[in-house]
Order: structure tokens, then C-alpha cells, then sequence
């Protein structure tokens, strides 16, 4: 019957086209599973890059908690508002490197005793960290700045001194330059500059960047941020922005107290130059074999 309707060369033709359909579909199969094994292997090594930067971060809080206790302890109540206390917090300054200064703010907010010069009344009252510890009576976290003594990039800790009833008389304040974390992120392996690391502060702003872009204003994709806000400890997902392009990222937070967290950490990958990779082995294939295909049975016929 089939072959009233058709001839032997149509018959021929129709067996062709379904064996070349059928091979451009197992090759879609075989570039969906390939893809699956890049983003499997790219999230894991995420994941990777993403626990080291956490872990290195999550030390340099606790060291700066842990200074600030000390200090605490050190440095009587009474002593806070005498010379002695400046020459103190100096000394404490030339062991500690890694800081801007340390310096102590009165329950008004005003600096009343710090590791560096100033000149005239100097208040931070409007600051988070400060609002935080005197808030909350315990080590907190603050966000990027530009110190009013220091005039440089800082990111701030607090920690409340507190009289024998418990009731918080001042802050104790130790000023983290960004450059550390920015030395971070640089002994941080990337495979590739499709990926891109960065740190932020509790609002987005951007602390760090592998790409030393956007440092002090908010340089995360929207989206991503609006996601990575949402999340409970670590997050990966991939999201498209706003050209149209698959993003994979990874983040993980730092939180001081359990209701909020005050660093992040976000790594995106684009993965479409790799996709197009495959593609293209993929069609490239497809040709060749289709072509090999087609020779062979021509000499045969």
C-alpha cells in the first residue's frame, strides 16, 4: 500500500530524514546531560571556593570579637576618658595591624578616646555597629563606610562595655580596612573571568570584588541580591539576568545575630560561553556524522 502512494526513492528519502532526526535528537540528549554535568561541577566547585572565603571571613570576625573583649577587659571603665586611654589604644593599634584604629564611643555616640589624632567632636551615633551594640548589648557588625577619623574604606566592629549591673556606659570600636578583604577574594582560585566573587555588607553594598569593580555602592545584580537576602545559610541557584543570560550563583551570609546577617558572600558564573561550547562541538559532530552518514550510503546505492 505504502508503496503505491510513494515511490521507492521517496521511501528512501523518508528512512533518511527519520535516521538524521533521530541522530540530532540523541545529540540533544547527550548536550542536555553534558550541560547538567557543568553546572553539577560548577556548583560543587562553588560551593568549594565560596566554604573557603566563609571560613577565612568567619575568623577575622571572631579575632576582631575576641579584640574587643580583650580590650574590654584591659581597659577599666574608669580609664576611658583619660590620656591614658589614647596611648593604650595606640599601643593596641601597632600590635594589630590589620585595623584602621580602635577607639571608644560614649553612650551619645561622640568619640571619646581613640588610637589616632582627631580634631573637634567626632560623633557615630548614626552609625550601625554602634546602634547595634548599644542596642542589643553584644559584639555587632557594621557596614561599609568612610571612617570620620580615618578617612579611609572601612568596614566596623562594636562591642559595649558594660558596668557590674550589665548596663552598657560605651562602645569599644575596632575599624577593619577593606583592602582585607579584598586580599581574600585575590587568594581565591576562579577558573575563568566569567566568574566574579564578591563581598558585600548587609545592604549590597559592595565591600570587595574579584574585579575591583564598584567598591562602595551596591554592584549586585538585583535579582540575585533579592534571592541571596531570602536564603537561610547557603544558596544556589540559576537565575537569568536581565539580558537574557543564565547566571549560576552561590552565596552564603555571616550574621552576627541570629535575625540578620551583616556580610555576604556571592559568586556568579556565567556559564553561556561554555553552553555555546558545547553546542557547537555538538552540531559540529551532528554534520560530520550525518555527512559520513550520507557518504556510506551513496557508495552503497
Amino acid at each position: 500500500m505504502l508503496q503505491r502512494i510513494y515511490s521507492v526513492a521517496d521511501i528512501a528519502i523518508i528512512r533518511l530524514a527519520t535516521i538524521i532526526v533521530f541522530i540530532a535528537f540523541l545529540f540533544l540528549i547527550v548536550s542536555f546531560k553534558v550541560k547538567n554535568i557543568v553546572l553539577t561541577q560548577a556548583t560543587l566547585q562553588g560551593k568549594q571556593i565560596v566554604n573557603i572565603a566563609y571560613d577565612k571571613e568567619s575568623y577575622m570576625v571572631q579575632f576582631s570579637s575576641r579584640l574587643l573583649q580583650t580590650l574590654g577587659t584591659v581597659l577599666p571603665a574608669s580609664a576611658i576618658d583619660s590620656g591614658m586611654c589614647n596611648n593604650f589604644l595606640t599601643s593596641y593599634l601597632t600590635m594589630n595591624k590589620s585595623y584602621l584604629t580602635f577607639a571608644v564611643a560614649n553612650l551619645q555616640g561622640d568619640i571619646v578616646c581613640s588610637s589616632l589624632p582627631y580634631v573637634g567632636t567626632v560623633n557615630i551615633k548614626d552609625r550601625r555597629y554602634f546602634q547595634q551594640a548599644v542596642k542589643t548589648g553584644t559584639f555587632s557588625l557594621g557596614e561599609y563606610q568612610v571612617g570620620r577619623i580615618t578617612k579611609a574604606q572601612s568596614f566596623n566592629f562594636g562591642y559595649p562595655v558594660k558596668d557590674e549591673n550589665g548596663k552598657v556606659q560605651a562602645v569599644l570600636i575596632n575599624a577593619l580596612s577593606i583592602d582585607w578583604f579584598q586580599n581574600l577574594i585575590d587568594t581565591l582560585y576562579l577558573p575563568n573571568n566569567q566568574w566574579e566573587f564578591v563581598i558585600t555588607d548587609y545592604n549590597g553594598t559592595v565591600l570587595a570584588s574579584s574585579n575591583k569593580k564598584n567598591i562602595g555602592k551596591l554592584g549586585v545584580n538585583p535579582t540575585i541580591f533579592s534571592h541571596v537576602l531570602s536564603a537561610s545559610q547557603t544558596e544556589s541557584n540559576v537565575i537569568q539576568d536581565p539580558d537574557g543570560k543564565e547566571k549560576l550563583y552561590i552565596s552564603k551570609h555571616l550574621s552576627e545575630h541570629k535575625s540578620s546577617a551583616s556580610l555576604y558572600m556571592i559568586l556568579t558564573a556565567d556559564l553561556n560561553k561554555t553552553y555555546q561550547k558545547i553546542d557547537t562541538i555538538m552540531l559540529v559532530s551532528f554534520l560530520a556524522i550525518s555527512a559520513l552518514f550520507l557518504l556510506c550510503l551513496s557508495r552503497k546505492t
